[in-house]
């Protein structure tokens, strides 16, 4: 009986070093597993900050585009204005010529009637 308690306590002490083998395995696993996984935690960290940075530069790249756009529309608006004032000079400088070319028609006119009594 003793033998076979032995033989007993022997298998239980097998089939226990076994379950912990099993169990080492398993545990070996899980911390490989863990850490893949604080790895890719630490990696989706770094893009995260990555990321914040890109969103900030475009952040502040839409701001500078859109400030650009605000001083070109700026602009444009300045020489469309400029360019009703040059039309509106051009066509003044137009209405003194033909106004000039008369006085000086009206001029010779004249001149020619004042001739006569003249001689």
């Amino acid at each position: 009986q003793m033998r076979e308690a032995l033989a007993r306590k022997g298998v239980q002490l097998q089939e226990s070093v076994s379950a912990q083998e099993v169990l080492s395995v398993q545990v070996a696993g899980l911390e490989t597993g863990l850490k893949g996984a604080t790895e890719e935690l630490e990696r989706v960290r770094g893009a995260g900050v990555g990321m914040a940075d890109m969103a900030r530069s475009l952040k502040e790249a839409e701001a500078a585009r859109t400030e650009l756009l605000a001083e070109g529309q700026k602009l444009m608006d300045q020489k469309q204005k400029q360019e009703e004032v040059s039309r509106g000079l051009r066509k003044r400088i137009k209405e003194l010529e033909a106004h000039a070319e008369g006085m000086n028609q009206q001029l010779v006119t004249e001149a020619g009637r004042i001739r006569p009594f003249e001689e």
